[in-house]
């Protein structure tokens, strides 16, 4: 007995989570892809031939972001539906798989790496230095939870909307959400590092405190606005600790 509708789309679902474990350097995520659209795809063609034609759209490159991984696959998910229904040309796949997972990828880097996990970890450490080790569990649970979430809610938005959900996705403006996300992280940032000052009572260590966080600002800033490359800088602080250590003259 084939599976039912709801539990094909589930198991699409869950299969996201394991999108990047046959990754590769030369297609990237395209196994993963395959791998999450077979079930679907099993779903909407009984004829083995259509059945075969439709797999062979997904072994080509792909890589997108693991936040928005369920939303653009529901909307490849929806738009084989189309496919198959013969509302659409099927080329129309490959058009949206890399320009949409591009765009995507770049928004989510932004989002996760940028914002969020930074957010969260900026509050973890606040909450572990006022001893507050049960809210930093909680906070870290609580933040977990909302990925998954997040996911779930695009993923069934997606699914039910198909490509023109990501209009309203651009109507959500998560650029400038990453903006005022950005804004928390100074703020807290910059409690952070007071309330790493306070527990040091010796003035000369909190004078090479203050000169240390003053440097990594500065390299930060130089950083930004030379795009110098960060590897360069790393290796030059490496060499003057190691000619430190051989007691250079």
């Amino acid at each position: 007995m084939a599976p039912s509708k709801t539990l094909t789309l589930i198991n699409c679902f869950l299969r996201t989570y394991f999108i990047g474990a046959s990754f590769n350097h030369k297609g990237m995520q395209n196994i993963g892809l395959a791998f999450v659209m077979q079930p679907w795809l099993t779903f909407l063609y009984s004829d083995k031939a259509h059945f075969q034609a439709a797999v062979k759209r997904y072994p080509h490159h792909y890589q997108c972001h693991m936040l928005f991984t369920p939303l653009l696959t529901a909307v490849l998910m929806s738009m084989e539906t189309s496919i198959a229904a013969g509302k659409i040309p099927a080329h129309t796949i490959e058009e949206i798989k890399t320009t949409t997972a591009y765009s995507l990828s770049a928004l989510g880097d932004s989002l996760y790496f940028g914002g969020a996990t930074v957010l969260w970890a900026l509050g973890a450490c606040l909450l572990i230095i006022m001893s507050r080790y049960t809210e930093a569990i909680v906070w870290s649970a609580t933040w977990f939870t909302a990925l998954q979430a997040f996911k779930i809610i695009t993923y069934s938005l997606a699914l039910k909307h198909g490509l023109q959900f990501l209009q309203v996705l651009k109507r959500w403006d998560l650029i400038n959400v990453v903006s005022w996300i950005k804004i928390v992280n100074s703020i807290l940032a910059a409690i952070l590092l007071t309330l790493a000052l306070l527990q040091i009572d010796n003035q000369m260590s909190r004078a090479v405190y203050i000169c240390g966080v003053t440097m990594i600002t500065l390299v930060g800033w130089f950083i930004w606005r030379t795009h110098i490359a960060r590897e360069l800088l790393i290796a030059l602080a490496v060499a003057v600790t190691w000619l430190e250590i051989l007691d250079w003259p």
